[in-house]
């Protein structure tokens, strides 16, 4: 089991990923089908297997582009139960439906978008995140996640859908309350330990702390009791992505 092989016939070598751990050798990490590893991460070698098996999770409508994007946002999806209707990995509809160009998007740094009218995830290809990251950069306290990462794009959006899952009612009401009467103090708190987008408003607020969950990060109760309002929530998450 090698990543190549130098058998004249009857080859039973497997090829592996050069980070292979060793484990589950009986199972391979890369397969073009279904089974394996690799496939229960929705990691395959073709994007219509890769949109196949997203749909098979119970997205309706599912816009993939290129392999490797597919195979980032898959993984994402493949960590999580509750999932929105839709999702877009494409820069022109991403760009239309923000009524945008594609270099606008790009410009403005724009890697993701929930759009909670239409329960769909929008997510900028990997192939056009190298100039809108390097906008991003500059802002790299302002956000949680510090690697501008795909995955953690996906990650925060999902923490949006699962915002206006919780009480569709309450989310299309938050933008004209409920944050605004927070203290000075509580919002440089917000700033401190969670970043300035965080602090923008309360649907930034719910996407930034969720994701900074995902992390590993830990907040103290003022943060977390005010996650949990914003939720409609009055203890530990009830619903989870």
């Amino acid at each position: 089991q090698s990543g190549f092989s130098v058998c004249q016939q009857n080859c039973q070598c497997q090829l592996i990923a050069a980070n292979y751990k060793g484990e589950n050798l009986d199972k391979p990490l890369v397969r073009g089908g279904g089974g394996g590893l690799a496939a229960k991460k929705g990691q395959f070698n073709n994007i219509a297997q890769s949109r196949k098996w997203a749909e098979k999770k119970g997205i309706q409508s599912v816009v993939y582009k290129d392999l490797e994007s597919a195979n980032v946002i898959n993984k994402v999806l493949s960590e999580k139960d509750i999932l929105p209707k839709n999702i877009v990995c494409d820069i022109n509809q991403f760009a239309k439906a923000n009524k945008m160009t594609p270099g606008e998007l790009i410009e403005k740094g724009i890697t993701g978008w929930y759009d909670s009218h239409t329960e769909t995830l929008y997510v900028l290809p990997n192939q056009y995140r190298r100039r809108a990251n390097t906008l991003l950069d500059k802002k790299k306290k302002w956000f949680v996640s510090k690697s501008n990462s795909m995955e953690d794009t996906v990650k925060h959006e999902l923490n949006h859908f699962l915002h206006h899952k919780k009480n569709p009612a309450l989310f299309k009401d938050l933008r004209h309350n409920m944050f605004y009467y927070k203290n000075r103090e509580f919002i440089e708190m917000v700033k401190e330990q969670v970043g300035g987008y965080a602090a923008s408003d309360p649907y930034e607020f719910v996407a930034e702390v969720g994701l900074g969950l995902d992390l590993g990060k830990i907040y103290n109760n003022d943060i977390m009791d005010f996650y949990f309002q914003l939720l409609n929530e009055t203890s530990e998450r009830t619903l989870r992505i």
